[in-house]
């Protein structure tokens, strides 16, 4: 992943993503959504083989944490591209949280301006 200059997610998009980052984790089983990462191309061969490493050796949880850390530095466009993937693999309820947050945080930055 060094080689790589994606760039991180926006910050917008990182604050949603800190504030639901335990219920992420929690939910996540990191096995269910690694191809739909892979194939909408947020991950390539070696974030998968990082995340299947880290599952194997320390669970899901560590798998799912792994996920994460890769996710931060995957581009301005990741976390998009992460609730469709999750919405794909059947994370509905999860989905349904993280967008009532987005929606949460454009009210509060309204207000603020």
């Amino acid at each position: 992943m060094a080689d790589k200059d994606r760039g991180t997610m926006r910050d917008e998009d990182y604050v949603i993503v800190r504030r639901f980052h335990s219920d992420i984790i929690r939910e996540l089983d990191s096995r269910s959504i690694l191809d739909r990462l892979f194939s909408s191309f947020l991950f390539d061969s070696d974030d998968l083989d990082q995340v299947r490493s880290e599952h194997d050796k320390n669970g899901r949880r560590a798998g799912s944490q792994k996920i994460m850390e890769i996710l931060y530095h995957s581009g301005a466009d990741a976390f998009p591209k992460f609730l469709e993937c999750l919405r794909k693999a059947g994370y509905a309820q999860l989905v349904r949280r993280l967008e009532e947050g987005i929606q949460e945080a454009n009210k509060e930055r309204s207000l603020s301006e």
